[in-house]
């Protein structure tokens, strides 16, 4: 009788053991599904992100829509080439005024791209204007260290003066860059804004030739818009 109690004993021990390590093992596969959630929650942050629209408005003059946008690139090691925005402009009646795309050339991580310029035929009273990102193909974020300049010092505008004329204002001044390498071609972006800070619309030119260092004189013809008190210019990679 006493070793059949023995052998119950024995086993029930075995029983409890398997238990336990049944128990551990359970255990051990929630804190591996914890880490890969959070390896996988790490890797969705570090996703590259898109462009973000940071600023915009328009004027209108003479029938046509006149716009400033400035873009930005909000990561830190990915350059985006080739981004581009979505321009509406919406009637009273929510018909459609008019609408134009816009792909620009590059923006280096952190940095803004000032674009400005005519749009398109604005007949009619606008009651809302948007700006929109369109989506970037995935073959144009670009790893800063796989470009053939990894760096870009953003180019500077300097002794901007404006010069009256008959019929609209002209803007002359000097590029400067600042990087060891040439820019073969540049936009050059004026813009408005009116007495509270709000941007209005802008105009442009192209400038090629900026050598690597140097200053690069430019003009550009503009108007004042019925609203504007104050302006901007900027220059901005166009290679």
């Amino acid at each position: 009788m006493k070793k059949k109690l023995l052998a119950i004993v024995l086993c029930l021990a075995v029983v409890l053991s398997f238990a336990a390590c049944g128990s551990k093992k359970g255990n051990s596969g929630d804190v591996n599904a914890s880490t890969e959630g959070s390896t996988q929650a790490v890797v969705e942050e570090t996703k590259v992100k898109d462009i973000e629209i940071k600023e915009f408005g328009y004027a209108v003059e003479n029938g046509y829509l006149f716009v400033s946008v400035i873009v930005h690139n909000p990561n830190t090691d990915t350059a985006i080439e080739l981004p581009s925005f979505r321009m509406t402009a919406t009637g009273k009646d929510g018909s459609i005024i008019g609408t134009e795309d816009q792909t620009i050339s590059i923006i280096y991580p952190g940095q803004d791209f000032v674009y400005a310029g005519q749009a398109f035929e604005a007949k009619g009273e606008i009651a809302k204007f948007t700006v929109e990102p369109i989506t970037t193909a995935d073959y144009n974020f670009k790893a800063v260290t796989a470009l053939d300049h990894p760096a870009f010092k953003q180019l500077k505008v300097d002794n901007v003066k404006k010069v009256d004329d008959e019929y609209f204002p002209k803007y002359t001044g000097e590029i400067t860059n600042e990087n060891d390498y040439e820019v073969s071609s540049s936009i050059v972006a004026i813009v408005y804004r009116d007495a509270n800070g709000k941007l209005l619309g802008g105009e442009c030119t192209f400038v090629d030739g900026l050598k690597a260092g140097g200053k690069t004189p430019f003009e550009i013809d503009a108007k004042d818009f019925a609203d504007s008190k104050t302006y901007e210019v900027y220059a901005n990679n166009w290679d």
